[in-house]
């Protein structure tokens, strides 16, 4: 084989060796039933919220302590961590990280406001 076509092989594994580190290091992103609901209503009731949800939800599959909207642990619910979407909602997860998955519990609301 010839030097050029060495790197371009050595390139190309590279490039899934990387691909699949990424993938290996993803988290799942799970939702309880309520926080579904509540999904569909902000995207009614609130267009800017709900694709900050988005952006959100996409960084917490790369890294769920840190990123857009503050990330916060709640210290007064263990283990729940918390994000801003706006003045009055949250979006409000815990983390696993020995089965590498975020829990979505709730996106609307401040913490356990009714």
């Amino acid at each position: 084989m010839s030097e050029k076509g060495e790197c371009t092989r050595c390139a190309v594994m590279n490039h899934w060796m990387n691909f699949l580190l990424e993938q290996a290091m993803r988290y799942r992103i799970e939702f309880a039933k309520e926080s579904l609901k509540q999904i569909l209503q902000l995207q009614k009731s609130s267009p800017h919220s709900y694709k900050k949800l988005e952006i959100i939800l996409s960084e917490l599959r790369e890294h769920p302590y840190t990123g857009t909207g503050h990330p916060e642990q709640l210290k007064y619910l263990g283990g729940v961590w918390s994000r801003k979407l706006d003045k009055k909602n949250r979006v409000c997860y815990t983390i696993d990280n020995f089965t590498v998955v975020v829990y979505i519990v709730s996106v609307m609301g401040h913490y356990g406001d009714k």
